[in-house]
């Protein structure tokens, strides 16, 4: 075991130091990071639980009898069927085998000399549950090992980016060189959906869903329940008014449960009840409308509602219950402005404001924790509960530039801020300020593809050092 702990680490610290730079359009499965990791079938399924729980990163084991290839099982899947309704009892001291007999997952199998983009392709065409499934890399007869989808997506992203720059460097010369950066440009879309539903994780796919089922079981029901509770305390009203003078026995027990406490309490309890319920479905309603991955073409958007929406998704990062911190909560001020429905790409301006939005909290947070640090070191002698307040302020409004109206779009925060020369390389690719595995790079340049590409407007950084940053967008009516 302690040898295993040893290969994680090294896992853990090569896969956080790749070097994709190197890569080039040829490059093949066999030049990126695999996982080695397996299981024999006959250990029991808790094993797997263990070994997921002794690293974050592992994205799935290979399967093996007697070291013979058997298959593989992803987290994603295996957390996915544990947590179902007497799953961890059924499954659990069962051998690996019966488990993955009632599972049979679809994997794919592709071999070492596949080249990443081919590979890249072969996993965004899978169908929708199976797209960010790890891959399984046939090294040599008998030898596999894993692919975490997330670095074949940022080895992707980085080939594309790279040769793309070439492309343009050398003028295209040739029919042929246009006919690759044609096909370099029609592709990016899928690097951008990919991006947004990596920066998700399987928020989406797994919430949304599997809340959905049981949530409207519970909605349902409530109004039930309710009736059935208001017939018995009929019932027993009635009861009161035959038999005015119950038995002792009777009376003793009507005591004991406080039947009038019930009577005034439950009610308060069902309209809890369906309340709660009903929060849930409007998260789930802001999941699905956040992400919209059917709509693939422009549509009418209200702008103010996808905004609401995004924050909405990130309130366990603005508000101090959901996220116990020192840190104040995050106040969000909106300054919306009377603007027209916007002929726009609504799932990708909300890719957008995702992207904005996060950086913000995480630049409030950074201020905060510089803060919190000079307090303990007594370079500061304010109270921390009297300290920084995080603020993130949006402005809507419609304006007009060179006589051509525009929706501007301004979303400031009052965090740590960036120097000139940071804020100058914020949309560049694969450029961040954040820690190895907090974030790819790809989220700001992706943003400002999105906006300056795709809906032909503009997209501005304004920051300060220690005062906050402004992103200004700018999208034509």
């Amino acid at each position: 075991m302690a040898s295993q702990n040893h290969h994680l680490r090294e896992y853990t610290h090569y896969a956080n130091n790749i070097d994709y730079q190197h890569l080039s359009i040829n490059s093949t499965l066999e030049e990126l990071f695999l996982w080695e990791e397996s299981i024999e079938v006959s250990e029991k399924v808790e094993s797997i639980t263990k070994i997921f729980e002794k690293t974050s990163l592992l994205p799935g084991l290979i399967l093996t009898q007697d070291n013979l290839f058997q298959g593989m099982i992803s987290r994603r899947l295996f957390f996915e069927y544990m947590s179902r309704p007497y799953s961890l009892g059924l499954f659990s001291r069962r051998a690996i085998a019966t488990f993955y007999d009632c599972l049979k997952p679809e994997i794919t199998i592709l071999s070492a000399t596949t080249s990443v983009i081919d590979a890249a392709n072969i996993a965004l065409k899978r169908l929708p549950p199976l797209v960010y499934e790890p891959i399984v890399v046939e090294i040599q007869t008998g030898n596999y090992q894993i692919l975490d989808f997330h670095q074949l997506l940022i080895a992707y992203s980085q080939i594309h980016f790279l040769t793309l720059n070439s492309l343009q460097q050398s003028e295209i010369k040739s029919q042929a060189t246009q006919d690759n950066l044609n096909w370099l440009q029609n592709n990016h879309t899928q690097i951008v959906q990919a991006e947004k539903m990596s920066a998700l994780g399987q928020l989406v796919a797994g919430i949304a869903h599997e809340i959905n089922n049981p949530i409207s079981f519970i909605t349902g029901n409530i109004h039930y329940v309710r009736t059935y509770f208001n017939g018995l305390l009929d019932l027993i009203n009635a009861y009161r008014r035959l038999n005015p003078v119950p038995s002792q026995e009777i009376e003793n027990y009507l005591q004991d449960v406080d039947i009038d406490f019930i009577a005034e309490d439950l009610p308060n309890l069902f309209n809890s009840m369906t309340n709660g319920s009903e929060r849930i479905r409007t998260i789930i309603s802001s999941l699905r409308n956040f992400s919209r991955l059917d709509e693939t073409g422009k549509k009418a958007a209200r702008i103010h509602e996808d905004i609401d929406n995004t924050l909405l998704l990130l309130q366990h990062r603005l508000k101090n219950k959901f996220n116990p911190r020192p840190i104040q909560n995050i106040n969000v001020i909106k300054n919306y402005g009377d603007i027209p429905l916007i002929n726009c790409y609504p799932a990708e301006l909300n890719q957008v404001f995702m992207n904005i939005l996060i950086n913000a909290i995480d630049a409030i947070e950074e201020k905060y924790h510089n803060y919190s640090t000079n307090v303990s070191n007594h370079v500061c002698d304010c109270p921390i509960d009297e300290g920084i307040e995080g603020k993130i302020t949006i402005t809507t409004q419609q304006i007009n530039i060179y006589d051509i109206p525009y929706l501007s779009i301004s979303i400031i925060d009052n965090g740590i801020g960036m120097n000139e020369e940071v804020s100058k390389s914020v949309f560049n690719p694969f450029f961040t300020t954040k820690e190895v595995g907090k974030g790819t790079g790809l989220g700001m340049a992706i943003s400002y593809q999105i906006i300056v590409e795709k809906h032909g407007g503009k997209l501005e950084c304004l920051s300060v050092p220690g005062q906050g940053t402004e992103f200004i967008i700018h999208i034509p009516i």
